[in-house]
């Protein structure tokens, strides 16, 4: 990546984040302990989505089927969608870190830094060891405002951890969620970085059904 794209892409973050705004609080740790979702709390229809900001197809998904997903259903109040994050093994914790910090902004930052990291995901998981990948998404935080003692505080919160951990394992049991992507509308299931066609031939139907509006 050229030093113009990089610079580009810091603008577009900080920009984005909002320049000189507190971006880390407390509150903003402790609200990151539940789910995140785009789209009206009470929308009909609900999109669970099971991801990993490691994961290329999840990348792919926000770049691919998400923006029309946005336009057609979530922007007109019929679906909401609401974002699981992996959060690793023992052995391969990597999968946490950048969720965590995302969720440390709060809710009201979380995804344009969940976009950022998507969309420069081969850049800061080039990593040779494991501190250096710490570095690398701490840097993105660091962009928005996070200190270094509280990205180190944000990475000890093992109460957002534990609610990351249990609705992942939740989806496992209830939903069947064997990799990334993985989506949950209702009684059915997407699996992998599937093209707009799929959800919307899932969703149409259960659009049909809603009651009609005025």
């Amino acid at each position: 990546m050229s030093r113009r794209m990089v610079l580009k892409s810091c603008l577009a973050l900080l920009i984005v984040l909002g320049i000189g705004a507190p971006a880390y609080a407390q509150s903003a740790a402790d609200e990151g302990a539940a789910d995140m979702f785009i789209g009206k709390a009470d929308a009909p229809i609900t999109i669970i989505a099971y991801e990993s900001l490691l994961c290329p197809h999840c990348a792919g998904f926000h770049t691919g089927a998400l923006p029309k997903l946005k336009e057609q259903y979530v922007d007109k109040g019929l679906v909401k969608i609401v974002f699981r994050e992996y959060v690793g093994t023992g052995r391969e914790p990597w999968a946490r870190v950048p969720a965590m910090m995302a969720r440390c902004l709060g809710k009201d930052r979380y995804f344009a830094m969940i976009d950022m990291l998507f969309r420069d995901q081969e850049k800061w998981t080039k990593a040779e060891t494991g501190q250096q990948f710490m570095d690398n998404v701490a840097a993105y935080g660091r962009m928005a405002g996070m200190s270094k003692e509280q990205f180190d505080a944000c990475m000890k919160n093992e109460a957002m951890l534990r609610a990351m951990a249990d609705r992942w394992r939740e989806g496992v049991e209830k939903f069947g969620v064997k990799g990334t992507p993985h989506f949950v509308i209702g009684s059915q299931y997407i699996s992998g970085n599937r093209p707009f066609a799929e959800f919307d031939a899932v969703l149409k139907p259960l659009v049909d059904k809603l009651p009609k509006r005025d």
